[in-house]
């Protein structure tokens, strides 16, 4: 295996498996570049990533999803068409959906500059220690039961917001938003299913620009490249997929302060690192 090949394989695992970690992809990205020498300025290798991680996410989510649609199109039959009424608490589950979206998006517009301004370890660590206070954040409060029939406009902007700091390297768009939900008193289980479907417009607005970025870059593609770079979607699917699970099971077992700590230790890691190199 051409050693190129397998640094990508690597980076592309690890990618996937962090991007819906409380603790996000970019430091491990650049943690593994330090160690390894490996500079990743493939624009299809990252696209490859986005497209991995972007379908496992929304695999893994499709039942919820499928559902809200469904009481969606419910509510916009009229009453003798409808066969039962729409579920009160899966149309307040749209509005936090729509709302937290709306922050969300924009932060997508930031993702590149805000990674010119946050480039190198010490400002990307500084980034990691203020992560680890905000998943540290719902430590201090006592858990919560709310789901989607007690949330509040307030909930969905301050996870809005709190999701769009992920346009910032070092913090986690899904340790952000579960950060916020569970803060606000949102089941830990629900406060993870609402952070991984807002993943979803956030990822597919990222892949756009992706997609730009090969356009204009005017790539040329033959069939084995393309091959290599379909593998490396697989390799990231299967490592975002492999993320999803251990969040569930940390959302039930566990909860997600130990993040927090991770980040913080992550910081530390990379600031030792750097002076070592």
């Amino acid at each position: 295996m051409p050693h190129d090949l397998l640094h990508k394989l690597i980076y592309a695992l690890i990618s996937g498996f962090t991007e819906f970690l409380g603790v996000s992809a970019p430091p491990h990205q650049m943690v593994y570049e330090l160690m390894t020498g490996f500079e990743q300025t493939d624009v299809m290798l990252t696209l490859s990533i986005r497209v991995g991680a972007l379908t496992a996410v929304f695999l893994s989510c499709r039942a919820r999803i499928k559902r809200l649609m469904h009481e969606q199109r419910l509510a916009g039959l009229s009453r003798r068409r409808r066969n039962r009424q729409p579920d009160p608490a899966a149309l307040l589950d749209i509005r936090l959906l729509k709302t937290v979206t709306i922050p969300l998006l924009i932060s997508v517009l930031f993702y590149k500059r805000a990674g010119e301004w946050i480039n190198g370890v010490l400002p990307l660590s500084l980034t990691l220690v203020l992560n680890g206070v905000l998943l540290f954040i719902p430590r201090l409060m006592s858990q919560g039961n709310k789901d989607g029939r007690s949330v509040s406009r307030l909930d969905g902007v301050l996870m809005g917001l709190s999701g769009a700091l992920a346009a910032v390297p070092g913090f986690s768009r899904t340790g952000g938003m579960i950060s916020a939900g569970t803060t606000r008193g949102f089941d830990r289980n629900y406060a993870l299913d609402t952070a991984l479907i807002l993943s979803i417009p956030t990822l597919l607005g990222l892949l756009i620009l992706d997609i730009y970025g090969v356009f204009t870059a005017k790539l040329t593609l033959g069939f084995v490249a393309l091959l290599i770079y379909l593998l490396l979607a697989a390799v990231s699917f299967g490592g975002a997929w492999l993320g999803i699970m251990l969040m569930r099971y940390l959302s039930v077992k566990a909860g997600f302060t130990g993040f927090s700590y991770y980040s913080w230790g992550l910081a530390l890691f990379s600031f030792i690192l750097y002076l070592m190199i």
